[in-house]
């Protein structure tokens, strides 16, 4: 985790661990990979509450205020825990998929109320070759199909077999996985032409499947198709199949561009062929001197400590984009498992390690719970989390500035269960903090998802 190290340093920011469930695994990562998470009496490690307001107290009552929250927790917490930093004026970052289907209304609300406040993130949104594909897209005309895979050979992780349970994650890998290429193929569609969006497609096919003896649970391989105006779209995600791949191609009459994301062992480029087979290929890293070997999450956590420090340093546009496309693509991967239930859809079965599409349709059917029984299921007042990644740095003109984070069941380079909490504390809650409390108040801002 290197680009953790750098950045705690370029920031002067001191880590601390919360840990949600007395995951001793946490503190271990800490020390086997010198993570940045000290304090002047060692490891930087406290155990979280049982409420979110006891837990954030405790965290300011060990190492002052509070300035901001990211949540990458599992799903189902999302929501609360936003609810809970807006409420105190506490900007909070949320994690893909940002809340569960039956819950983006609420999301929207919640938005709206508190212009500013909330931001979606997504780290793939931060790779550099995403970032740069659409100053390149013109080189192959007229857009005509769409293929985006983020797929991956090894099974899925032990410790995040809860990604397979849909009152947790509001669905299988397809709602985990699936939603990064939505959200990138949207902002790539919206840098090169805005009168394109992904927000009205017509479903044409759908594919789940789920490797024999998987956990218990909803699909490990989701293939959606659709139709978005003239241009066809296809979208690939999950575990245990024959490679691992992170990549978007979007080809056109002149071409096809190649938004290759990288892995955490290759760097990610682009690359342009053209009809005659010509290949050109450009590293990201090449582009601005970046993290060789990074999937983003360096950009998006130095946005996260920028926006820290000035709120306002992110314009409400991107700020309404990034929601909003990170609703739709929670929207669409809900409708695409409607789609394929309303056509008889049925579970296919593939081996472990092989391609999901020569599978066998499954003849059985794995008892799930109706989404009805869900609703509500997780109390304000309840840590229901997988982990609690919190963070905080003091005023600037203080002489030490600290991040505190709690990772538990996770892999500290933020893949899954994680929130990070900083911000300036409050007695009571309120709207918007004021001027005095070094924050400037947006304009309100509407977001709906089509």
């Amino acid at each position: 985790m290197p680009y953790l190290t750098r950045l705690a340093a370029r920031y002067a920011i001191n880590f601390v661990c919360v840990d949600m469930k007395d995951h001793q695994e946490a503190k271990k990562q800490i020390v086997e990979q010198k993570l940045p998470y000290r304090s002047p009496g060692g490891i930087a490690y406290i155990k979280a509450r049982n409420t979110l307001d006891k837990t954030f107290g405790t965290v300011t009552d060990s190492y002052g205020p509070i300035q901001g929250i990211i949540i990458c927790t599992r799903p189902n917490s999302h929501f609360d825990i936003a609810k809970w930093a807006v409420n105190h004026g506490i900007p909070a970052f949320v994690e893909k998929p940002v809340v569960l289907p039956w819950q983006i209304k609420q999301m929207q609300n919640l938005y709206s109320r508190y212009p500013g406040l909330l931001y979606a993130a997504d780290f793939f949104l931060d790779n550099l070759s995403v970032r740069n594909a659409a100053k390149k897209i013109h080189k192959i005309g007229k857009i005509q199909t769409i293929e985006g895979v983020l797929v991956e050979s090894r099974p899925i992780e032990r410790e995040r077999e809860w990604l397979l349970k849909r009152k947790i994650s509001g669905g299988g890998l397809g709602m985990d996985m699936l939603v990064h290429l939505i959200a990138i193929v949207e902002f790539i569609l919206k840098q090169a032409d805005r009168t394109k969006t992904l927000a009205m497609p017509e479903f044409t096919k759908a594919f789940f499947a789920k490797y024999k003896d998987a956990p218990l649970g909803e699909e490990t391989y989701a293939q959606i198709h659709l139709r978005m105006q003239d241009i066809q779209v296809v979208f690939k995600g999950g575990k245990g199949v024959d490679r691992t791949e992170y990549k978007v191609i979007i080809s056109g009459t002149k071409g096809s561009l190649e938004v290759n994301f990288g892995t955490e062992k290759t760097p990610s480029f682009l690359g342009f062929t053209d009809k005659k087979g010509v290949v050109y290929r450009q590293y990201a890293h090449e582009m601005a001197g970046y993290v060789k070997k990074d999937l983003g999450y360096y950009g998006t956590i130095e946005i996260f400590l920028k926006m820290m420090r000035n709120p306002c340093s992110i314009d409400q546009e991107e700020l309404d984009f990034r929601m909003s496309t990170a609703l739709l693509a929670v929207r669409l991967m809900n409708e695409a498992k409607d789609f394929f239930g309303q056509n008889g859809g049925k579970i296919s079965r593939y081996t472990l390690g092989n391609n999901p599409l020569t599978a066998s349709t499954s003849s059985s059917v794995e008892k799930e719970e109706t989404v009805s029984s869900f609703i509500g299921s997780v109390s304000a007042n309840k840590l229901i989390l997988g982990a609690l990644l919190i963070g905080y740095f003091t005023q600037v003109s203080s002489p030490v500035n600290r991040i505190y984070l709690s990772d538990i069941e996770v892999n500290p380079s933020l893949e899954r269960n994680t929130v990070f909490i900083t911000g300036p504390p409050s007695n009571e809650a309120y709207d918007l903090p004021t001027d005095n409390q070094g924050y400037k108040g947006r304009q309100g801002s509407r977001l709906m998802v089509k």
